[in-house]
Parts: C-alpha cells; structure tokens; sequence
C-alpha cells in the first residue's frame, strides 16, 4: 500500500472474480511473507479478508472486496454501476469516479443511517466535480423526486428521512437474495468466522501480561474480543472479591464437590451455546483464562476432592477450544514471581498440565520463562498460522 491505512480498504471487482479473491491474496501474501489468516463473507457478493506478516501479527491489512454492493438486506448498487465510468489514479491505487462514489456513499448512508447529513460536506464536493452524473446516481437509488440533490442535501433530518424510506422500498432484496442470503447464514453457523481460545497457566507465569497484551493484536482481525475468567457466569457474576489463598480453604463434602462439579458443567455448556457459539458466528474472539480442566490441575482452588474422575468424563463432553495455550516455566522461576504455592505444589500442576497437552492435539505447550513481548509473539504466531490453516481448508485453491 503507498500509505498507511487506519481502517478496512474498500474495493470493488466483477462477479467472476469474486471467488478468485482467495487465490490470489493468499499467493500474494505468501510471496511476500505474509498469511491470509481469514476470509469472511459478510454480505451477499462480499469477501472480508485480513492479511498479516509472518513474524510480525501487528502488522496486518483488512481487504473489503465486493462485487454487487449489498448492505442491510438492501442491493444497494449492481456491480454494473460500481464499475463504470473513467478511474483517476492517486496514490499509486485505481480510484472512483465521481458518480460512482456517489452510488456508494447515497446508498450506504441511507440505508444505514436514514440521513445524507453526515455525508453532506463529500457529497457537494463531488456535486461540483461532476454535476450530472452525481445527479443521475442520486435518482438511481431514490428514483425521481421534485427536488435535486443539492436541494435535499439543504433540508433538515425530519425532511431527509423520506429519501431513506424510498431508498429501503427501491433496493429491498428479492426472493432469490433471500435465498442466497439464507444460505449464507447456514454457512457462517456451520463454519463460524469467530475463534475460541483459553490459555491455562499457574499464577506467576505472566498468564495475565499475555492477555493483556494478545487482545489488541486479535482485535486487528475479529470484530470484537470477548474474555471470561475461568468459566462463562451464565447463573451468577462475579463479586469482584479476589480470593488471593483459595488453597486455604476447607475441601467440600464429596457429594457437594458432586454437585458443584455438575454446576460448572451446565454452566460451561451453557455458556458455549449462549456465549462463546453467538460470538464466533458473529466473528469475534473468545479468550478464556483457565477453563473447566481446569478442575483437574487445581482442584484445591475449586475445593474439590475425590471426584476427578467425573471430572475428567464431563471433561471430554464438552465442546473444546479452537486452540489451548499452556504456558510452562522453571517451578523456581514460578515461585520467585508469585510464592503463592509451595515448589511441590507447582510442580505437580505443571506436570498434569503437560500430561493432558500430550492427549489433546489442540493444546500447545508455551514457555512462559521469556520476556513478555516474545512470548505474546509466539502465541499470536501460532494463533495465526491456525488461522491461515483454517483458513486454506475453508477456501482451498482452486485448480485451473
């Protein structure tokens, strides 16, 4: 790009090229030492996808193609319209001319916002550019009115929303859009754009300097990132009491530990099915700290005892992580930054931490005994090349 770019860089390409989009940007980036960590199909005739560096997942570029411009159920403007007229060069990059940008601003901000108010000041300016044309696209998305649009532009939000109203009424879908658009959902249900994470770790291992310092590099790629401490909540929230000694506490009754355990287990299931399921459909990431293994390395934090077995069936019913971080470091090194437990206490944690890594594929063992910038770069490393690899069986080549 010549440029540094704050947002998405919005672009427009015929029909039959739309579904060559992977290809190309994936060749692209891997020649240049990037990946293509995801593609999105966020509207009917749209591809989303989010580029980043090998090496470097700060560095990342969003790429909003589309063919028919489709906003809100609405056909806002045929691809036809979008592609017409002379391109201006500047910058180095192919950009709109005058009507077409109009098509695309008039439509948008009626549908989404029901006024041209917050584009007024652009609108007069390609007004001045090219009159007619800017005229013509304004008629093609509200039809014919008895005023022009630099009329319209003049009037107050009240007068404004009647241009919204036929511009709904004109570029509604029809019946196979909403056919298509049914099938779109039915695939981003199945196959949900969304990731869900959960990084396990003893108190001391620079777990938190990790989340901390992981969520704006996820938001760079996903619509939102959403965390949650151990467990979903969906019965009850947290009191915002942090309990530094739960090692301290008295064991529960077995049959309580029973019932507590079964507690966790709806509410995990629950949770994913309210919570984090919503949230990958919706594109967003889910970081967790810790999970429910965690019952099985810590279960004197849960005050649980005698019931690991059922813990480790409930376990196994659960719907996994896309990918579980574990970060390891030197039990001495541990103790030094946080004496909370015992060297033999940290030591057996760790090792039952590796003992489940080693039966589930999705986990990676991490070492934590580094500075935290390069351990958040390993783990975003890893998330992404996921990522790309999730991304390259959804969207495989296509052979000519």
């Amino acid at each position: 790009m010549p440029e540094h770019w704050e947002s998405d860089v919005d672009f427009v390409v015929p029909s039959r090229a739309l579904p060559l989009l992977a290809d190309i940007q994936r060749s692209l980036a891997e020649a240049h030492g990037w990946l293509l960590v995801d593609i999105i199909e966020a509207n009917l005739d749209a591809r989303y996808a989010v580029l980043a560096e090998r090496g470097n997942p700060a560095n990342c570029i969003q790429l909003d193609a589309c063919s028919n411009y489709v906003e809100h159920q609405h056909r806002l403007a045929p691809v036809g319209k979008l592609l017409t007229g002379n391109s201006t060069q500047q910058n180095g990059l192919l950009t709109a001319p005058p009507a077409v940008e109009a098509v695309y601003l008039i439509a948008k901000t009626l549908v989404k916002n029901g006024t041209l108010i917050s584009r007024r000041m652009r609108l007069e300016n390609l007004l001045k550019e090219d009159p007619s044309g800017v005229e013509l696209a304004f008629q093609d998305v509200v039809g014919s009115t008895n005023r022009r649009l630099a009329d319209w532009l003049a009037t107050e939000h009240e007068e404004q929303s009647e241009l919204a109203k036929r511009a709904h009424r004109r570029k509604r879908f029809g019946a196979g859009d909403w056919l298509r658009e049914a099938w779109r959902a039915v695939r981003r249900i199945v196959q949900p754009s969304g990731l869900y994470i959960s990084v396990f770790g003893l108190d001391g291992s620079g777990k938190s300097s990790l989340l901390k310092n992981l969520s704006p590099l996820l938001a760079q790629v996903f619509r939102r990132v959403v965390s949650f401490h151990s467990r979903p909540r969906i019965f009850d929230q947290p009191d915002g009491a942090l309990n530094t000694t739960p090692h301290d506490q008295m064991p529960r009754s077995w049959i309580v530990c029973v019932l507590k355990l079964f507690y966790y287990f709806i509410d995990h299931w629950l949770g994913y099915v309210l919570k984090i399921l919503p949230a990958k459909i919706c594109a967003k990431a889910v970081i967790f700290d810790r999970g429910f293994e965690d019952v099985l390395v810590d279960p004197a934090r849960y005050r649980l005892h005698g019931a690991e077995g059922l813990a480790r069936c409930l376990a196994a019913l659960l719907p996994k992580p896309d990918i579980t971080f574990v970060l390891e470091a030197p039990s001495k090194v541990i103790h030094q930054r946080k004496a909370e437990l015992p060297l033999e206490e940290i030591d057996r944690q760790q090792t039952k931490l590796r003992s489940l890594a080693k039966q589930r594929s999705h986990w990676h063992m991490v070492s934590a005994n580094q500075p935290t910038e390069f351990l958040t770069q390993s783990v975003a490393d890893d998330i992404f090349q996921f990522l790309a690899d999730r991304c390259a069986k959804r969207h495989p080549t296509i052979k000519s």
